[in-house]
Formats: structure tokens, C-alpha cells, sequence
């Protein structure tokens, strides 16, 4: 039987708006009326508790490590009760049509539902590498890198859910299995391997258990270049040392007008709003 809401020391929860393994994210509003997005792991369940412990230093890594970069999420407060341990930040975006309902602008939402252009494209590659950047610099690894977990807040792209954040010297197994290199790997390629997984997902729309394959109806000169770069962050061995090589070969693509020629002579459409 529901007993409703969890009590949250002065927040009203509104609405749950996501569930992960040991927590659930809830749309609050505080006693100034402002609306936040509070994520509550229950402390009462013996079997999660380990990772509670460990997702609870992970963000306190990460919240250090962020220091209010612009493309990484602003951790406002973390809080325990004798139930919950729960940290406080901004929502993302209202993804939803009607200002009634609640969807998180996300970028797995924008992969599934809003069109986008090659110029968007490239600014979200580069806002994901400059966090992730930060987070090297700070010698941390987020571990979790994956279109659910990339926010937008007031249109801006934010880096989420920090939980497997760790050394960046640290090898492991973590992550999520579709985006994550096969066996153990240090913090540092394990991230640049969902990079381009996520970049491919950006020029395919595709499902990410189909790379590396190109969906029928894309031309692979029109996507040759990403193509490039995403096969290079998932090969074996240390294709890429640094988030600046990959930037690099970003940066040599060329903009939204070659882009427009490319699609318009080979007639296929990589990307929607071209």
C-alpha cells in the first residue's frame, strides 16, 4: 500500500518524476515556492545500502569537482534524514507540450522526440566534452556518461547524475552495460567510450546497441566524419588521450553550411532541421 510522498525537511514533493536503481527523483517545491528536483535514496533498505554509501561520496567528488561549471549540474544541497539521504538541484526543462504535465528535457528525450540540427548537434558535443573536461581536470570520472543522464536546464546542457563518479585512475566494471567498454577500464577511456557512443546515437538517432551500424537511408558521407570520431573513442587500446583530441577532430568538422551542401547533393537527411 502507497503511503505517499517521502517527508523531506522543508520541501513539498510534487510529483515523481524518475527512478533509478536505489532512488527515485521528485519534482519539490521549497518554502519559498521555488521548484526544484530532489533525488531520495531510502536508507531503511538493507540491500541497497552500500551503494547508497557510495553513490552518497561519489556526489560529494562530483560536487566539488563541479564548482559551478556552466555544463555540469549544480549540486544546491545534500540532506539525511533518519529515512533518507536525498541531494537538492535544479529540474531540467519541461520537455511535456502542456505546462500541466512534467517530461525532462533530456537528451535521450531530444534523441527520441525533437528534431535537431547538425550546427545543435556540435553544440552539444562540445558542451559534453567541456564537462567532461572539467571533470578530468578535477581528476574525476563520471562513469555514467548516457543521453538519460544529460539534462537541460534554461536550454543549457548539464552533465547528471553522478553517482559512479570516481578517481579517474580507478578501474572498474561500472556503468551502464551500452555505454561502458567490455571488461575493466580506467575512469578516463571509460568515459571517452560513451562519448562516442553518445555520438553516435547524435548523427544515427539510432539504437545504441546497433553500433556501429548506420541505419539504412543515411548516406555515410554525410556522417563520415562523426562516424570517425565515434569509432575512434570506442576502439581498443587509447585512441584518444584527452578530451582535447577529441575536441580537435570536432572542431575540424565543417559547419552548418558545408553540412546543408553535403546533404542536399547526396539527397539524404543525417539530421533533422537542416
Amino acid at each position: 500500500m502507497k503511503c505517499g510522498p517521502p517527508k523531506i525537511p522543508n520541501f513539498t514533493l510534487v510529483e515523481e518524476c524518475g527512478r533509478g536503481s536505489v532512488g527515485s527523483v521528485w519534482l519539490a517545491v521549497d518554502a519559498d515556492g521555488i521548484l526544484r528536483a530532489v533525488r531520495i535514496m531510502d536508507l531503511a533498505d538493507p540491500a541497497n545500502s552500500s551503494r547508497i554509501e557510495a553513490e552518497s561520496r561519489a556526489v560529494a567528488l562530483y560536487r566539488n569537482a563541479a564548482d559551478h561549471h556552466p555544463n555540469l549540474l549544480d549540486i544546491l544541497y545534500v540532506g539525511r534524514t533518519v529515512r533518507y539521504l536525498y541531494y537538492v538541484t535544479e529540474p531540467a526543462d519541461n520537455a511535456a507540450s502542456s505546462a500541466c504535465a512534467y517530461r525532462a528535457d533530456t537528451l535521450a528525450d531530444r534523441l527520441e522526440r525533437r528534431p535537431y540540427s547538425a550546427a545543435e548537434t556540435r553544440e552539444y558535443v562540445e558542451a559534453l566534452l567541456n564537462g567532461v573536461e572539467h571533470l578530468h581536470k578535477n581528476r574525476l570520472a563520471h562513469r555514467d556518461l548516457k543521453p538519460e543522464n544529460i539534462l537541460f536546464i534554461r536550454n543549457e546542457l548539464k552533465i547528471a547524475d553522478p553517482g559512479l563518479s570516481c578517481s579517474i585512475s580507478r578501474i572498474s566494471d561500472s556503468g551502464t552495460e551500452e555505454f561502458r567498454p567490455r571488461g575493466k577500464a580506467g575512469g578516463e577511456q571509460a568515459d571517452f567510450y560513451a562519448i562516442g557512443k553518445i555520438i553516435y546515437c547524435l548523427y544515427t538517432r539510432g539504437n545504441v546497441a546497433c553500433f556501429p551500424e548506420i541505419p539504412a537511408g543515411i548516406d555515410i558521407r554525410s556522417i563520415a566524419a562523426w562516424n570517425e570520431i565515434a569509432l575512434k573513442c570506442c576502439g581498443d587500446g587509447t585512441a584518444y588521450r584527452s578530451i582535447a583530441e577529441i575536441r580537435e577532430d570536432v572542431r575540424k568538422i565543417g559547419g552548418p553550411a558545408r553540412w546543408r551542401d553535403i546533404l542536399r547533393r547526396t539527397g539524404q537527411y543525417a539530421f533533422h532541421g537542416l
